[in-house]
């Protein structure tokens, strides 16, 4: 029995740490897109809220252009700690379809996808970040009512 009580302490420790981890990192809450045609500039509008932009922040942005790779940036800090915009130069025509992911340095990501020539920018989150935050939560509570059951 001692056993058992010794084994749920270091879970729940663990999924503790785990979930701090996680708290710690967030995807973008939003990524929106805007192409001039004329110019062939996209412009990236990423809001990214974090306390410290040196040690949080966006780590890359990836250009997909018709799902094909055309551009990766790399940061080291994003410029300011909610909502910024980066501008890019991607030769893109009429129906072309651009996807752009944003990705943050401590984890998540978000992408965001527009056809050249329509106003409707799409974004997708990271599937399964918010599965993960909630069996993090979920864990210690089973294993604990588990526990009180025997």
């Amino acid at each position: 029995m001692k056993r058992i009580g010794l084994i749920l302490i270091i879970v729940c420790v663990a999924s503790s740490l785990f979930c701090s981890l996680l708290v710690q990192a967030n995807p973008p809450t939003n990524v929106t897109l805007k192409y001039d045609i004329a110019t062939h500039q996209l412009s990236v509008t990423i809001t990214h809220p974090v306390i410290d932009q040196t040690t949080h922040y966006i780590i890359t942005v990836e250009i997909k252009k018709n799902n094909e790779t055309i551009h990766t940036e790399t940061y080291t800090e994003q410029p300011v700690a909610d909502t910024f915009t980066y501008t890019y130069i991607v030769n893109a025509t009429t129906n072309d379809s651009l996807e752009v992911t944003a990705t943050c340095n401590r984890g998540g990501l978000r992408s965001a996808q527009l056809i050249v020539g329509d106003s409707n920018t799409t974004n997708k989150s990271t599937p399964g970040f918010e599965v993960a935050v909630l069996l993090c939560l979920a864990l210690p509570i089973a294993l604990f009512k588990r526990r009180k059951e025997t």
